[in-house]
């Protein structure tokens, strides 16, 4: 009982399905990204503009414990992803990913997996 025992959390990682029930995480990781190729050029009339492409690598790892005394864990992973950033009706910045990823540790629900993503998307209010 007392505040230490409510503080368990969840961790979730790239490369690992699921979430690992934990009461602390030390996620340490390398990211990097660069550009691969600069387009500013729609489609013709419509309104939808590409504008840079991207790509990023990275390598982490996270270590844990399931439970406190319990044996450290350490959970590496690597991967990689592609991100365009467009701009939709010449005002609103979109960035469209997809991302390889994978979890060496396959006894822990690591393997490959794929992610897409969709962000930036913020309509401008005036009130």
């Amino acid at each position: 009982s007392g505040p230490l025992a409510s503080g368990i959390t969840s961790v979730t990682q790239r490369g690992y399905s699921g979430a690992l029930s934990t009461p602390w995480a030390l996620y340490p990781a390398l990211d990097v990204r660069f550009p691969l190729a600069r387009i500013f050029d729609g489609a013709g009339t419509y309104p939808l503009f590409a504008e840079n492409l991207w790509m990023q690598m990275y390598v982490e790892s996270v270590f844990t414990q399931e439970a406190y005394a319990a044996p450290l864990l350490s959970l590496p992973s690597t991967g990689f992803g592609l991100r365009l950033d467009t701009a939709v009706f010449f005002r609103i910045p979109l960035t469209l990913g997809i991302d390889f990823n994978y979890g060496f540790d396959t006894t822990r629900g690591g393997g490959f997996s794929v992610g897409f993503g969709i962000s930036g998307l913020t309509l401008p209010v005036s009130i």
